[in-house]
């Protein structure tokens, strides 16, 4: 560690700023959650490829509106996929060994889960126009169906609210956590900065 690296270490310790402790905190923690920033990507990724597979596979099914349905579903696909590429679009600053770059490394993760939170909200909002698609082309030609078909739709339909309950709930709870911590970044960087001034 350089002379001034040092010098802003003690800057930053010594400083009577309230959010020096608490944004430290969240720097820490961010360091111990980067296996879940790679985890997310790869299953994204994968999540992604397996939409595209499956959409292809519905449209060419036999099945009743197959693709109809595999059209949405690629929809969809390509609308989540885009979303999380949006979430992580922001631009990156540059790598250097100091503990402002350090902060403004946490920074910019804690932008990105913030994006990523708020692109999972209008993704649920696709994935639940997509099942009422679903539903309304199924359930409007009910007689073209064969027979227990309606029942397995409405199981099918009841297990996907479900997921999508649960998928929001965890938005929900990522996303307050999320702005929570990038608020006292930000505090801290502001104070870091009147402090140079």
């Amino acid at each position: 560690m350089s002379t001034n690296d040092w010098a802003e270490l003690t800057r930053l310790w010594q400083s009577d700023v309230p959010a020096a402790a608490p944004a430290l905190e969240v720097i820490a923690k961010q360091q111990r959650r980067a296996w879940a920033w790679r985890f997310t990507w790869i299953s994204e990724v994968v999540c992604t490829i397996l939409g595209v597979v499956a959409s292809v596979w519905i449209m060419t099914s036999s099945a009743p509106f197959g693709v109809l349905t595999g059209v949405g579903a690629l929809a969809f696909t390509v609308f989540a996929a885009g979303g999380s590429l949006w979430a992580r679009s922001l631009p990156r600053a540059p790598e250097e060994g100091s503990v402002l770059a350090s902060l403004e490394a946490a920074l910019h993760r804690a932008r990105v889960s913030v994006r990523w939170g708020l692109a999972s909200f209008w993704i649920m909002v696709v994935f639940l126009l997509y099942v009422a698609m679903i539903s309304f082309i199924w359930g409007s030609n009910s007689g073209a169906n064969p027979p227990g078909a309606e029942r397995r739709l409405l199981i099918v339909v009841g297990v996907w609210a479900v997921w999508g309950a649960i998928c929001q709930t965890f938005a929900i709870v990522y996303y307050q956590r999320r702005i929570h911590e990038l608020a006292r970044l930000e505090d801290l960087k502001r104070a870091l900065d009147d402090g140079e001034s």
